[in-house]
This record gives structure tokens, C-alpha cells and sequence, in this order.
């Protein structure tokens, strides 16, 4: 490679072009959001919803050697909250609760925004 430059490629004095500044406009606490017109128009979109209740790794021999009856242990306690996961992202902490013979999800918390837009903590 050459150290030197075509010296005839350079500006020179007198050679005017059009160029505009460029202007930055600073973010403001409404540009950050997300608008709540934003919101509404995505309001038909379905998500997938999932409460996690454990994370149990077992090997595949394991796995097959599960049957009917079995008893899986899990690595929560009774009284512990639960995860509730919006597509892949914990979204809320909630506890199972029982209405008309049925499981059920009370939401007890939900993460902040920043935390709920994060990684999924349970991979």
C-alpha cells in the first residue's frame, strides 16, 4: 500500500458543496417510552403466557424411566412465588392459588420495565 494520497481528490479553497449540519435532537422522557397510542394499536396481538412453576434438569434416562404416578421433585418450595413469563421474558412473580377446582395465578409483582425487557433469568 502508498503512503501517499491523490492530492486531487482534497478540497480546495473556494470549491463550495452543499452540506447541511447535521442536528441531533436530545431525547426527552416522552421520546423514550413507548406511547400509548403505540400500546393500543398492538392491542389485538396475541402473546404466549406461561407460568413456570420449577426447572428440573434430568438426563434423558431419567426422563424415560418417568411413569405413570411418579413423582417429579421440584427445586421450589410450597409458598414460593412463581415465575409468569410473557413470550420469553419474566414478566411477573405470582402465587398458585385454586378457584372452582382449577389452578390459578395471583400476580403479586410485576418487574419493573427494564427487568421485564431483559434476558428470561431462567435459561
Amino acid at each position: 500500500m502508498s503512503d501517499e494520497f491523490d492530492k486531487d481528490t482534497l478540497d480546495k479553497p473556494g470549491d463550495e458543496k452543499n452540506v447541511s449540519p447535521v442536528i441531533l435532537e436530545e431525547l426527552s422522557e416522552e421520546t423514550k417510552g413507548v406511547s400509548l397510542e403505540a400500546i393500543q394499536k398492538l392491542g389485538d396481538v396475541e402473546l404466549p403466557v406461561r407460568v413456570v412453576f420449577a426447572n428440573v434438569v434430568k438426563t434423558f434416562e431419567a426422563v424415560l424411566a418417568i411413569s405413570e404416578g411418579d413423582i417429579v421433585k421440584l427445586n421450589r418450595f410450597a409458598g414460593e412465588p412463581v415465575d409468569i413469563l410473557v413470550g420469553d421474558r419474566v414478566f411477573a412473580k405470582g402465587e398458585i392459588t385454586v378457584v372452582d377446582d382449577c389452578f390459578g395465578v395471583r400476580i403479586v409483582d410485576i418487574l419493573p420495565s427494564g427487568e421485564r425487557l431483559g434476558p428470561s433469568a431462567l435459561k
